[in-house]
């Protein structure tokens, strides 16, 4: 049927696609469709059915491609079926892995935890005392302040020659 609806040209570009043919990560069931979607169209590569299952076993990733060939699957559907269940068992694995370890890290690295804050500490230094204005000696000027660090806060040695201003 394909020597008479399909152009010759066509043809060689689907024999080529499906000798190219191959898994994308863990997505075996695009895979699949594909595979006999061009299994169909180009039916003359393919004269036995072991030759079909063979290449279809060489486009499977390394990590079950020995495995399905230990199984020696008869048919195609014995094949596609195998491997399919056999990627979502290792997709899964590697899913719980995962899992396992990042529990693992978050367990055993507690430095990256916040600890709780205190009201009136920051870091291991406490806050100044002082709330309004003070002096801030980077930019040389009184500045309006909600909390500080104490090494920063200059008023107590400035309070008595300079006078603060009332417009902060």
């Amino acid at each position: 049927m394909t020597d008479k609806y399909c152009p010759r040209g066509e043809v060689k570009k689907l024999e080529g696609e499906m000798w190219n043919l191959k898994v994308k990560g863990t997505d075996v069931v695009d895979y699949n469709q594909r595979f006999q979607e061009l299994a169909l169209m180009c039916a003359r590569m393919f004269p036995e059915e072991s030759d079909k299952i063979e290449k279809y076993v060489g486009g499977l990733p390394d990590m079950i491609h020995g495995s399905v060939m230990t199984f020696k699957p008869k048919t195609m559907q014995d094949a596609i079926e195998f491997a399919t269940n056999l990627m979502n068992k290792k997709v899964h694995t590697l899913a719980e892995r995962q899992a396992e370890n990042k529990r693992k890290f978050d367990n055993n690295n507690p430095a990256q935890q916040q600890p709780p804050k205190k009201q009136g500490v920051a870091g291991t230094l406490p806050l100044c005392k002082k709330e309004g204005v003070c002096w801030n000696s980077t930019i040389m000027q009184q500045v309006q302040v909600s909390s500080h660090w104490p090494v920063h806060c200059k008023v107590r040695k400035l309070q008595e020659s300079w006078p603060l201003d009332p417009r902060l």
